[in-house]
């Protein structure tokens, strides 16, 4: 994150009440796309509607710049279903793998484990 605020492609927004900070989220800058990368918040926020707040806050910054708000994903129901709120379409990932290290690293690897 300190290497993305160093490079100005990140962003941190921060929700405040009378007594500190209540909340906040952490967004990456890419040239046509955000990403929201971390948030947290008080459970008086999260009671309080913060993290909707900060969330629809973002969008509306970002969105005449930016053609997609990728909220990250999540296997978590309820945390799933906040961010299909805002309008959120599940999306796969794929993730691929390429091994190119030679067959007899790879029987080790093997009879290792």
């Amino acid at each position: 994150m300190y290497a993305a605020l160093e490079n100005e492609m990140g962003e941190l927004f921060e929700v405040h009440q009378p007594g500190g900070m209540i909340g906040g989220g952490f967004f990456l800058k890419d040239k046509k796309r955000i990403t929201y990368l971390k948030g947290a918040s008080t459970e008086e926020a999260k009671k309080a509607g913060a993290m909707f707040g900060l969330m629809d806050f973002a969008i509306q910054r970002y969105q005449e710049d930016h053609d997609t708000f990728d909220f990250g994903g999540s296997d978590i129901e309820s945390v799933a279903t906040f961010y299909k709120k805002f309008g959120a379409t599940d999306r796969i990932y794929y993730n691929y793998s390429i091994d190119n290290l030679p067959a007899w690293f790879k029987t080790i690897k093997r009879i290792r484990k």
